[in-house]
This record gives structure tokens, sequence and C-alpha cells, in this order.
């Protein structure tokens, strides 16, 4: 039967939309690993009741709370776009200390913090000027602080007989040891920023380490990580990082030298320790859970709430998390 003319233009746009509209295959991925990792047992500080979810308040915390943010930012942005993203985070009254990874060319933006924060950098003319940190005056009082080269990079792409190495850089951490200023107790703060190229996602294998350079690096960085949160003598020690393994499908995977298996004994994350319902991605791109704050084990400090924060020009969100300081 013929149809008129609006009748099949109907048709077109409701073909259309539902193309549109109709869920990516990552995305549905990404809703199953997320569904998955719900049905697993959510790992409680002192600070969550097994099995709910429940949150104490911050008035329970003997020396108030403190708020910690990891941020990738993105090289790409101009300036300007950097200044509005900074001017954004250091205006939440919630935020009291960023771990930023990608930071190498926000030394000039820094500068420009407002009245109230510093930042510490790498004054070396290496990648170790990527992890930056940036504290609240008003609660932390800055020590000392330095980098620790975490493993050396390579400058190009090469193939061999069944994977691939991909370019990366020297990577570092930042090791930066504060005095917060209610308790008079020593901070540590971890800043990091771990290899890409590691799991094979965009292979369609979330949860699996590739079989290259870049993953035997990552497990070494990890390791070694691992030895600073367990060598810390701070009262509180938190990590914060890129890095660049999606905490869902490796807490159901659970592959060998990689976040669970390597940093949950020594460290547990906000995720693990408060859920993710709620949470959205950290990046939203690959719809993954790549940057983490992450407090160590049998120190006094709990997570009590966390967010993915949204409206900013980075590819990235940042990821607060709110401990509590006993």
């Amino acid at each position: 039967m013929d149809r008129p003319p609006a009748y099949r233009l109907l048709i077109l746009t409701t073909a259309l939309l539902g193309a549109l509209l109709a869920p990516t295959p990552s995305a549905t991925a990404a809703a199953d690993r997320r569904d998955e990792y719900e049905r697993t047992t959510i790992e409680p500080t002192r600070a969550v009741r097994r099995g709910t979810g429940a949150q104490r308040s911050d008035g329970d915390a003997r020396h108030g709370t403190l708020g910690v943010v990891s941020f990738n930012v993105y090289r790409k942005l101009s300036d300007r776009e950097l200044r509005a993203d900074l001017r954004r985070l250091t205006a939440n009254r919630h935020v009291d200390v960023i771990g930023f990874q990608e930071s190498d060319g926000l030394r000039g933006v820094l500068r420009g913090l407002p009245r109230g924060w510093r930042f510490w950098m790498s004054d070396r003319r290496t990648n170790s000027r990527e992890v930056a940190i940036a504290w609240r005056t008003r609660h932390l009082d800055l020590r000392r602080a330095r980098v620790a080269h975490m493993h050396p990079g390579i400058d190009g792409v090469t193939r061999r007989p069944g994977r691939w190495d991909y370019r990366f850089p020297a990577r570092y951490t930042t090791r930066a040891l504060f005095r917060e200023k209610r308790s008079g107790a020593e901070l540590r703060v971890l800043n990091t920023h771990v290899n890409h190229r590691t799991e094979a996602y965009y292979s369609g294998r979330p949860g699996v380490p590739y079989r290259n350079h870049n993953t035997r690096q990552a497990r070494k960085h990890l390791r070694t990580l691992r030895a600073m949160v367990q060598d810390s003598a701070a009262r509180y020690t938190v990590v914060t990082g890129d890095l660049n393994f999606d905490h869902v499908a490796d807490r159901i995977k659970k592959p060998r030298g990689f976040v669970h298996d390597v940093l949950t004994p020594v460290a547990v994350s906000s995720f693990s320790s408060l859920g993710i319902r709620g949470v959205p991605p950290t990046n939203p791109e690959s719809g993954r859970y790549i940057d983490y704050v992450m407090l160590k084990r049998g120190g006094p400090a709990t997570f009590v709430r966390q967010k993915a924060l949204g409206g900013y020009r980075s590819d990235h969100r940042p990821l607060l998390a709110v401990v509590a300081l006993d």
C-alpha cells in the first residue's frame, strides 16, 4: 500500500531517534559490569555499616573532615578553561587537598589559585611536574614534598608478536607530608599516575591486562606505591591518582599485579568502602572508574562520602572523597 509522504517521514524520524537513543555496546557492557559489581560485597570501613552503605555524620569525626580530590586535568585545554575548572574546584567548600595528574602545563595557572590555597610542583624538567598537589592552607601546612621516580618511559609505539607497546613517559609519585592543623597530626599524601594501555578495555576485554611493556611497568609502579603506603609513618595516609584500570572490572576479574591484587592488602579505596551506586564514572568517555582516592588500612581515618563532580571541561570528573579524621 502506498503511504503518504507525512507517514513515511514519521517512520524515518522514529527510526533515526531509536538509533540515536539506543545504548551503545560499550555503555551496555559498562552497565552490565556495574550490575555485577553491585552484587559483590562492598568492603566496609569503620565509617560504613556492613551491607547497608549507611554513612555516619561528619559530627562524629573527632578532628573534623578532610575533602580529598583526585583530578586528571586535560592537557589540551586552554589556560582560560583550566582556570575555570580550578576556580570551580577550589570554590567547593568540601575540597581541602587536590592531587592532580597531567598537570605539567599548569604551573602558570596554579600560580593564580585564590587566596587560602597553595600548590607544590616539582622543579625538575621532567614528567614529574604532572603530579602536582594543591591544598587549603586553613587546614593543612606543608612540611616537605618530593617526587619519587617509579619507572622510565618509552618514546614510540612498537609492535611485537601478538602485542603492542604504546608510548608512555617516565612516571613519578609526589610524596607530600602535611601537618593537619586541627589535630596536629601528620598527613601523608601520595599522588600518582599509572600507565595507560594496560587494561584491554578498548579491545573488548575489561579487567584483562594487555601483555605489553606498559603493563609490566604499571605492575612495577603499583608494587612501589604499595611499599610507600606501607612505609608511611604518618597518622593519616591517603593515595590519589589516575590508576588507568577500571575499579569495577578489577574487582570482578582480580587480575594479578593490579589495584585489587596489589593495593587492597594495604589500602582501601572510596569505591570499595562506599560502593559506586549513584556515582558516575570518573572517565565519562570510556564509562570507567579509573581515578582513585584510597586510605591506608589500620589508620584512624575513614570514608564518609564521595562524589564524582560534574560541570568541568576536563575529560575526567574530579573524584571527591570526604574523610573523617579520628
